[in-house]
């Protein structure tokens, strides 16, 4: 993994060598033009010395000659801040193979010039080979700050980085910290890393990841893991007085799916202040919103409340509930006679006791005569057994972790 890591850098090295070959473009008109014609005025014009260490390297395929020696060397004589000469000097050590003088030499071009790209690179580089993965993570940060249109290639070097126990152990003290590149790099992860513990520990840190980690548990691990872990995504607040389905007034509150709504966003959308507002076309089954629910075998009873429009020959809704993973329909309504006064709907459904640990419960299209749309608010949904009490938890949050 070192090995790789490494030559990613060696790659973006090389890129951003070439950023040197443009400097000549700092210079002013006549002394990229004519650097000769200028010096011949001021000898020791700064921009003709290095349009001139350009043209000699760039004259050598690249490489540090004599010439751009002397030119850097006249250069950092008459301007001892400037970093191009000491760019030259790091970029000699690295076809030479020489990490020491590369170290002394990009770590004081990083002292002249903080938001220097080559040096940065050199530098995280080395803090990886080192082991030094906090250090290497610090110039990463910086390098996506003034270089972003790299991103792209530091995100893949610091999702290396979390492959390893050292380097994930430091992103956990950045992720949160760091929104230009935290979630990127977790989502990542999320994908393949074998760490569930690690997993958590750094989707705390990013929300927006949370889903794809949950949807990952669901799969691999089972809908039961899939929750505990979601439980402890949530602020402590929001773990009191917890019940299904949640957020049942459609408020919009902070859990992930597939625990917490998850909506047809071109469809269904919440309303300020409460309530889920949904339009059907009245062309297929689309799945509008959705939640997953873990509830203990035995009876129930569902209810929605919900206004709005629905014409007869037209689209519709309906409400269901599933098992999980079966997807076997325990139970169904469609939602008619709707207008501007709202109406509980429901239906009764039984929980069996095996093959049915998680429920899925679903508001989706129900196609019509004619594709009439359909536009409906629901303001609120409930789950209640046969004594009308709200549904508790079919698993009681614990200390356990995946």
């Amino acid at each position: 993994m070192i090995r790789y890591l490494v030559q990613i850098f060696c790659a973006i090295l090389v890129g951003a060598a070439g950023v040197y070959a443009g400097l000549g473009a700092w210079a002013r008109i006549e002394a990229s033009r004519s650097p000769q014609t200028v010096l011949g005025i001021f000898p020791d014009n700064a921009l003709a010395l290095l349009t001139l260490a350009e043209n000699s390297r760039r004259a050598a395929g690249g490489a540090v000659s004599d010439d751009v020696r002397d030119f850097s060397q006249h250069l950092l004589h008459r301007s001892p801040l400037a970093d191009a000469p000491l760019v030259y000097a790091g970029i000699e050590a690295m076809a030479d193979g020489d990490r020491a003088k590369g170290d002394k030499a990009f770590t004081a071009v990083l002292a002249r010039s903080p938001r220097n790209t080559m040096a940065r690179i050199w530098l995280a580089q080395r803090a990886i080979e080192a082991g030094d993965y906090s250090r290497a993570i610090e110039h990463l940060d910086r390098l996506i700050a003034i270089n972003y249109g790299d991103a792209a290639a530091y995100i893949d070097v610091l999702a290396g980085l979390g492959q390893l126990p050292e380097g994930a152990a430091a992103l956990g003290t950045r992720v949160g910290a760091s929104p230009a590149w935290g979630e990127a790099v977790v989502r990542r992860l999320n994908n393949d890393l074998p760490d569930y513990q690690t997993l958590l520990q750094l989707n705390v840190a990013a929300p927006g990841a949370q889903p794809a980690f949950l949807q990952r548990l669901v799969r691999e691990q089972g809908v039961e893991l899939a929750f505990i872990a979601w439980l402890s995504f949530l602020p402590p607040e929001e773990l009191a007085g917890l019940q299904w389905p949640y957020d049942a007034t459609f408020e919009g509150r902070p859990a992930p799916e597939p625990f917490n709504w998850s909506l047809q966003r071109d469809q269904a959308e919440l309303t300020p202040g409460g309530g889920l507002y949904v339009t059907y076309q009245g062309r297929g089954r689309p799945v509008l919103a959705s939640q997953t629910i873990l509830l203990g075998p035995g009876l129930y009873r569902f209810e929605a409340e919900m206004d709005g429009s629905i014409k007869d020959s037209g689209g519709g809704l309906a409400w269901a509930l599933q098992c999980l993973p079966s997807a076997q329909e325990l139970a169904a309504v469609k939602a008619v006679g709707l207008n501007d006064k709202p109406r509980v709907l429901e239906f009764d459904f039984t929980v069996p006791g095996e093959a049915c640990s998680a429920q899925k419960l679903i508001l989706r299209g129900d196609p019509g005569e004619f594709p009439l749309w359909a536009r409906v608010t629901v303001h609120r949904v409930a789950i209640k057994p046969g004594n009308v009490q709200p549904v508790a938890l079919a698993l009681t949050p614990t200390d356990v972790r995946p």
